[in-house]
């Protein structure tokens, strides 16, 4: 979890959790919140608009990119926390700069 002010007194929460139960019905739940003074954006990767329900289960198709091999989440997210975890680890400057993720 990490709360951060910008110069311009712009602030950003921030928190991460990977522990869904298994019996959710889907593996990520991502979702973000973007509030101004004259409106809000929501994002939520959850509820991905494409429900399907028969008479055993629901199920919520992931039609983004973060593919599940054998059971597992891969891909992007484990990627991206691999990397993290190198930089930090052996002291390496990540592939993208705090400038280019502030600039995207």
């Amino acid at each position: 979890m990490a709360n951060i002010e910008y110069k311009n007194r712009v602030f950003l929460s921030l928190k991460a959790c990977w522990v869904l139960p298994v019996t959710s019905p889907g593996s990520i739940d991502g979702k973000m919140e973007v509030i101004g003074n004259k409106g809000v954006l929501y994002i939520d990767t959850f509820h991905q608009g494409l429900t399907i329900v028969n008479s055993k289960w629901m199920v919520y198709p992931d039609n983004r990119h973060w593919p599940e091999i054998r059971g597992y989440v891969m891909g992007d997210p484990q990627n991206e926390i691999i990397h993290f975890l190198d930089c930090i680890l052996n002291n390496k400057p990540p592939i993208a700069s705090i400038h280019d993720a502030i600039y995207a």
